[in-house]
């Protein structure tokens, strides 16, 4: 058995859902009284009223989880094993559709807005800081969804779909706790977050996309099939 593929019209509707969320992010975000701005501004606040940062040096581990060497270094030992295994490059092709338009599109978009960090005491648009939209919550989400894919998606040496839904749901986890420790860090604003989230979200969409392709959907095994009783014929009547 086999999951069904997204419809070209429901991945569609997907993308365009994520490119709206991105817009509206930004637009709460950008003006001086935005709402969003307002509300990073509370949170870096409260984060700094309870002192997280010097009490929490634990955060530090999990916001690693984003870090681009890390989940790239992870990235890479799979795709080495995999590419082996299938004698074939499709697999780094898929890693690549990930990674390279995250960084070019997250590191435009950073050099554009160039905000500053909460750490910086103020919130300024198109200053220094390259802080809009979060680099680690963004590469956490494509890096970890890249390696649920290739370990258990359609990619995988075995796909097993129930397996590779449980593992995006342990890279879903990863990603939110990375962008909650980078928050309470004061190393970036709630909006960065959000804004990172849905571009992560969008991008992706494209080596999924072209793993169904190339692929297909991975299936989940069925179980055994009982094995067949023997008939017994019923005794003859005298």
């Amino acid at each position: 058995m086999s999951l069904a593929s997204p419809t070209p019209r429901a991945r569609y509707a997907w993308s365009a859902t994520l490119i709206l969320l991105f817009a509206l992010v930004t637009a709460l975000v950008l003006p001086e009284d935005g709402p969003l701005r307002v509300l990073d501004w509370q949170v870096h606040e409260w984060v700094e009223e309870q002192r997280i940062p010097e009490r929490a040096g634990w955060l530090v581990a999990v916001a690693r989880l984003g870090q681009r060497w890390l989940v790239a270094s992870l990235v890479g030992v799979v795709l080495a094993v995999t590419v082996w295994r299938q004698r074939s490059l499709r697999p780094v092709w898929l890693a690549a559709s990930g990674f390279v338009p995250l960084w070019l599109v997250v590191g435009a978009i950073k050099a554009v807005t160039d905000r500053t960090a909460p750490a910086a005491g103020v919130d300024l648009f198109f200053s220094t800081g390259g802080s809009y939209p979060s680099g680690h919550t963004a590469g956490a989400l494509v890096g970890w969804s890249l390696l649920a894919l290739l370990l258990a998606g359609p990619p995988a040496l075995r796909p097993d779909a129930r397996r590779y839904a449980a593992l995006r749901a342990v890279a879903g986890g990863a990603t939110v706790a990375v962008g909650v420790a980078m928050v309470l860090m004061d190393f970036h604003w709630l909006s960065d977050c959000l804004a990172a989230w849905a571009l992560a979200l969008l991008v992706a969409q494209i080596p999924r996309t072209l793993a169904d392709r190339w692929y297909g959907r991975p299936a989940v095994e069925a179980p055994a099939a009982a094995p067949a009783r023997e008939a017994v014929s019923a005794p003859a009547r005298v």
